[in-house]
């Protein structure tokens, strides 16, 4: 199964052709396992830049900046350890799949990346307050704007 997630563009095509053996063609492009990758790196490039950095908020120290609740959950459901170690490789199995289980679902992309900003598939605004007492506004639909803009481009 291909669950891995690339860094840029170029080497998520050449990933997808490794891992299927079949050319960048159109059925592929369609295909749900193909839209959840695409989704997953543009979730990734806007959280961290694809970097394992903590979060301001309590976000563990991930490239798709998972709470440790929501990352003990996933971890249970697709790996099937709630204690499992959120290396690089376990974090695109678990964002990947929980995206392709949501889109399987008849989520669109812009209600997964609201959900994975705000837990709604909807769009919520607000504030919240930083571990340093920071408060912060938040807009989970111009979070999914960022993101399909991301995706959009892929």
């Amino acid at each position: 199964g291909m669950v891995l997630c690339a860094d840029t563009p170029e080497r998520l095509h050449d990933m997808i052709k490794q891992y299927t053996g079949e050319q960048y063609t159109k059925g592929l492009k369609s295909s749900t396992l193909y839209k959840a990758q695409k989704l997953a790196h543009a979730i990734a490039e806007h959280e961290t830049g694809h970097k394992n950095i903590e979060g301001a908020t309590g976000e563990l120290p991930t490239k798709y900046q998972f709470m440790p609740q929501t990352w003990k959950s996933l971890a249970k459901r697709y790996l099937k350890d709630a204690n499992a170690t959120p290396t690089n490789d376990n974090q695109d199995k678990v964002a990947v799949s929980h995206i392709k289980a949501l889109l399987d679902e008849g989520r669109t992309p812009r209600q997964i990346a609201m959900i994975w900003n705000g837990g709604k598939p909807y769009r919520r605004t607000g504030t919240t307050t930083t571990k340093s007492g920071k408060i912060i506004h938040y807009d989970t639909g111009k979070y999914a704007d960022t993101v399909l803009a991301i995706y959009n481009k892929l």
